[in-house]
């Protein structure tokens, strides 16, 4: 490297009483810091910004331009032997603790503008994120009556919590579930736990007739014999639509569910479905009308259509059972 820093330094950087009392007494996070920013501007001065930069014969070294004794008394060996070897970042902490020891005047007097003033840390601990209302957190209940821990779910795109207005679980036969769950921007996601314990992570789900996502104000899954799912979810519009996740892993297009009586479409505050042994799938919903009715999707794919129970409900839930038949609860009207 042929050329040198800005202007020589008669007594910078020197090695002081303080060091030789240890690092302990001059770590990083005093009061004096600085930002990387301002470091950056004092590298300019000090080196043209050449954080590797060597003279031979020059005693000052780095973007810094910190003497080999005082990086020895400071802590810099444990990066590298010389400063001009370390990383931008560890040349800075170094600094730090030099700044923390010997203040400002430690650099030249024109290039340390902004060490005396700044106090920023240059480089924060990352604060850990912290769970709040409408995260989901998931646990096991064991065949023994145990429970595992509550977990939060890791959220879509490496954030690290899902947060959600509605959710919904359920089981396949090879022992993995399927959640659905409304997110925090109001659009229908999906993961499956696998028996091992591994998650698939969260996918946004396709919206209905093309549109990229499915707003959904509630959703429900039933778990099937075969290894699929039966999905039922509210559109933006109120109306309940229908979808099968495929035990391949593919998804069914969204369709609208007929309306009562042939209407166009079924609009419901409240909705349940569940799975039953021969593959039907049976649904329960309170339309618009406060009535509770009933439906079912069978295993061909064909439809039963609405029957009005006459019964006035809030909210519902359904059940299969092994037998057959299919038990539900209302809250009444």
């Amino acid at each position: 490297m042929s050329r040198a820093p800005r202007r020589p330094r008669a007594a910078a950087l020197t090695f002081t009483a303080l060091a030789a009392l240890g690092l302990s007494t001059v770590a990083a996070g005093s009061a004096q810091a600085a930002s990387v920013a301002t470091w950056d501007r004092v590298a300019q001065c000090e080196s043209t910004g050449d954080w590797s930069y060597y003279k031979a014969g020059w005693p000052y070294y780095g973007g810094l331009q910190i003497t080999k004794s005082t990086w020895e008394a400071y802590g810099g060996t444990q990066y590298a032997p010389m400063p001009h070897q370390a990383t931008k970042q560890q040349q800075i902490l170094t600094a730090e603790r030099i700044l923390a020891g010997q203040g400002a005047g430690a650099w030249a007097v024109k290039c340390n503008g902004g060490l005396s003033t700044d106090h920023a840390n240059p480089y924060p601990s990352p604060t850990a994120p912290v769970s709040k209302a409408g995260d989901l957190f998931h646990a096991t209940r064991l065949v023994d009556g145990n429970w595992t821990s509550f977990s939060p779910l890791d959220g879509y795109a490496g954030s690290a919590f899902f947060n959600g207005s509605q959710d919904a679980i359920a089981a396949t036969p090879d022992g993995s579930t399927q959640t659905l769950a409304t997110g925090a921007d109001g659009n229908l996601y999906h993961t499956a736990r696998y028996p091992n314990g591994s998650w698939t992570g969260w996918a946004p789900l396709d919206g209905y007739a093309g549109s990229a996502r499915f707003a959904a104000r509630a959703e429900a899954i039933a778990g099937m014999p075969n290894g699929d799912t039966q999905v039922m979810a509210t559109g933006s519009d109120g109306k309940i639509y229908h979808s099968a996740r495929y035990a391949s892993g593919a998804w069914q297009d969204w369709n609208v569910v007929d309306g009562y009586g042939g209407a166009a479409g079924f609009q419901s505050g409240s909705f349940a479905i569940t799975g039953m042994p021969n593959g039907d799938a049976q649904l329960i919903a309170v339309g618009n009308d406060g009535v509770v009715y009933h439906n079912a999707r069978y295993a061909s794919g064909s439809w039963q259509g609405w029957w009005s129970t006459s019964f006035g409900g809030q909210k519902v839930a359904v059940a299969g059972l092994p037998d057959g038949s299919a038990q539900m609860v209302v809250s009444r009207s």
